[in-house]
Order: C-alpha cells, then sequence, then structure tokens
C-alpha cells in the first residue's frame, strides 16, 4: 500500500537576514552550483561565505536555526548543472538548492522597472522589488499547478 512521506517542517523561509554570521551558503555562478562533495561523496552547502567576487546574495531563512543564502559569484571552478545533485544530497538540501537558483534568477531578471525602465531597489522585508520612479512593486511569479493521484487499490497512473 502506497503511504505519502511526512512533510518537513524544518525549513522556514525569510527574507530578512540576521545579524549573525555564518549558516549554509548555497553558491552558485550562473544556473550552475558548487560542488562541494564531501570524502562519502554527498553534497553539502558551504559553510562559510564564499571568498569569489559575490555578484548578489539572497537570505532564503533557516533550518532548525541554521541560517540559509542563496550566493552568486562571477568565477570559480567546480560548478555543474543542479541535475548533479540527484542521489548525493537529500530532498530537503536539493529543494533548497532549487529554490536558491531560482531566487538568485528572479532578481537577476528584475533589475528595470516594467513600467518605466527605472532601475529597481530589493524591497527590505518583503521578496520583492519596488520602483522608486513610478512606486511599482514586483514579486515572484507564482506558476500554479495542480498534481493529482489517480489510483486503484495499490495501483496509481503517472501522467
Amino acid at each position: 500500500m502506497f503511504v505519502w512521506p511526512e512533510p518537513n517542517l524544518e525549513f522556514t523561509p525569510g527574507v530578512s537576514p540576521p545579524d549573525a554570521e555564518g549558516g549554509w551558503y548555497f553558491v552558485f555562478k550562473g544556473g550552475d552550483i558548487y560542488q562541494s562533495i564531501d570524502d562519502a561523496g554527498r553534497w553539502q552547502p558551504l559553510s562559510q561565505k564564499p571568498e569569489q567576487n559575490i555578484v548578489q546574495s539572497h537570505y532564503l531563512g533557516d533550518i532548525a536555526g541554521t541560517h540559509c543564502h542563496a550566493v552568486e559569484v562571477d568565477s570559480g571552478e567546480d560548478f555543474t548543472g543542479l541535475r548533479a545533485l540527484f542521489g548525493k544530497t537529500d530532498h530537503l538540501m536539493f529543494s533548497l538548492a532549487g529554490r536558491a537558483v531560482q531566487v538568485l534568477d528572479w532578481y537577476r531578471t528584475h533589475q528595470y522597472c516594467g513600467q518605466c525602465g527605472a532601475p529597481t531597489t530589493v524591497h527590505e522585508k518583503d521578496r520583492a522589488t519596488t520602483c522608486e520612479s513610478c512606486k511599482a512593486f514586483y514579486y515572484p511569479r507564482l506558476s500554479q499547478s495542480i498534481i493529482t493521484l489517480v489510483h486503484r487499490g495499490d495501483e496509481m497512473l503517472l501522467a
């Protein structure tokens, strides 16, 4: 009999970074993530802020008190696509790496106002950008989808 896994409630999203330094850093160069593989072949985010030139950095939230940051750098080696993490990390780390690359991409592509073309600034308390010129607010787009499970006994339809 199929049983759904319990949801992981350890991650608490956030926008405003804490005063304390440290935590986990999901480091990207463009859309590729830094491959920090340990001796056992498992991937984990960096535990220190990267030394490369930081292009942008955004606070994601925390996992059981450990703060998580999405960081984009402009140089370095050992970067590869997110798919390379399959089987090398747990579901929570993989989903946070996916969230990190999406947050970085959204801020990279929303640097200018869609109404007047003026530069936007990062909002202090929301995951948003604002235009000082025309006072417009821009939030990440939510693409809604529906996932449905069709089943009969122990059989399920994947479509």
